[in-house]
């Protein structure tokens, strides 16, 4: 993940202020990155990732300078698109124990946008990928977790059914990109109470012809991108609320029958998964 005003905050305990809360529900996975949800009334704890991550367990490096583990509890759930296709999408049913369990009961639940994703207002990205630089390639991107402020630019629709908004990376004002293993991050903002809601999960990062036409003088650092320098501008996240009433579902009945690991569906298991679909996208 990269900000291009120098707001990521690097390292696994210091985020930017004010944004403790979402720092603490972000989860390294192996291959992503997933959000800790809260816990439904049979006492199912759930987590939130992009379906192409597929590992179900991982760990929550919090601002008190501990380590939660998250391991996966034997159960999840592929979120459906509005057109009845499975979404990349996955709620994920993880254990904890002893303190860590009471560190998460008083963090509580956080609830999900049920509206259409936020245009004026802004969003916090918080992610446990490659951090990585210009001109700099995957193999030089290390992982850690980092925190981004963002606006978002428009809307679309990736080609396996997506429902998705979009951010452009640019060198002015509020931007971030997503880097390798971003995959899931959660796209947060706050309510009109000033509560946190989640209202996104990073899917994946498209290529240089997915900018709508922009040119490299609007999109900054546009030129820049190759195979080797993978600051491709335009990250896409899930319209969570398209979403909301089945994690609300899940949230509210428990834990629903058990279904298989995903498949490796043919996608990588970072941000860049989904790019050669979205270079195909159609606008909404």
């Amino acid at each position: 993940m990269i900000s291009a005003d120098g707001g990521a905050t690097a390292g696994a305990a210091e985020p930017p202020s004010g944004l403790e809360e979402i720092w603490n529900r972000t989860a390294q996975l192996a291959g992503g990155t997933g959000t800790y949800l809260g816990k439904s009334a049979d006492g199912t704890r759930w987590m939130l990732t992009a379906n192409h991550v597929k590992d179900n367990s991982g760990v929550i490096a919090t601002t008190d300078g501990g380590g939660i583990a998250l391991s996966y509890a034997g159960t999840a759930r592929v979120l459906k698109n509005p057109d009845g296709s499975d979404a990349d999408l996955r709620l994920v049913a993880v254990s904890v124990s002893g303190e860590d369990a009471a560190y998460l009961d008083a963090l509580g639940d956080i609830g999900v946008f049920s509206e259409a994703l936020p245009q004026s207002a802004p969003l916090y990205a918080v992610g446990t990928g490659c951090a990585l630089e210009i001109g700099k390639s995957y193999a030089t991107g290390t992982r850690r977790k980092q925190a981004a402020e963002f606006f978002r630019d428009f809307s679309t629709t990736l080609e396996n059914g997506n429902a998705v908004g979009a951010e452009v990376f640019s060198s002015q004002g509020k931007s971030f990109q997503a880097g390798l293993y971003d995959s899931g991050s959660g796209v947060f903002a706050r309510d009109a109470a000033g509560t946190w809601r989640l209202a996104g999960v990073v899917l994946a990062v498209g290529g240089t012809s997915d900018t709508g036409g922009n040119t490299s003088n609007e999109v900054g650092f546009f030129e820049n991108a190759s195979g080797e320098n993978p600051l491709t501008c335009v990250t896409y996240f899930a319209d969570i609320s398209r979403y909301a009433a089945q994690i609300d579902e899940a949230l509210e009945s428990g834990a629903p029958s058990a279904v298989p690991e995903p498949s490796a569906l043919g996608l990588l298991a970072g941000a860049f998964a989904l790019a050669c679909a979205a270079a195909r996208r159609r606008r909404e």
